[in-house]
């Protein structure tokens, strides 16, 4: 089980960021994620299953907590088993640098993963880059 921390940061430190990003996710200490408004933060804590430890602070407050719960990423090369997964969600997520599909499976533990086709999957679903992050502004 992986070891996630979530970040706040204020508008200074956000400013510095190429997004600016106002919440980071850490994964085993090492940078994971990162996102522009509590929103969007709190749609991908909802899709991914994890749960803060202490109630979320106002955006552009400086804070560190951890995150509870088990997420996982797990790539295919068929699309048979990618397409015959019993998702419980279907999401727009970035893998290679391209927005394309992510399937999500829950395990009977409750455990999320998120399903991406491989990039040298010729016919893996691409969506239009700026769409898809105005979305995610």
């Amino acid at each position: 089980m992986a070891n996630y921390t979530l970040c706040g940061l204020t508008p200074e430190r956000a400013s510095q960021t190429c997004g600016p990003y106002y919440y980071t996710i850490l994964k085993n200490g090492t940078s994971w994620r990162a996102y522009t408004c509590k929103r969007t933060l709190e749609q991908f804590l909802a899709l991914s299953g994890l749960v803060v430890s202490k109630p979320l602070p106002a955006q552009g407050t400086w804070f560190c907590q951890s995150l509870v719960g088990d997420f996982s990423e797990k790539m295919h090369m068929s699309y048979d088993e990618f397409y015959g997964l019993e998702a419980v969600e279907e999401t727009k997520t970035l893998s290679n640098g391209e927005w394309t599909l992510g399937r999500v499976t829950a395990a009977a533990d409750g455990a999320r993963c998120e399903h991406t086709l491989n990039p040298n999957c010729r016919h893996r679903p691409v969506f239009p880059y700026q769409e898809c992050s105005v979305a995610y502004k």
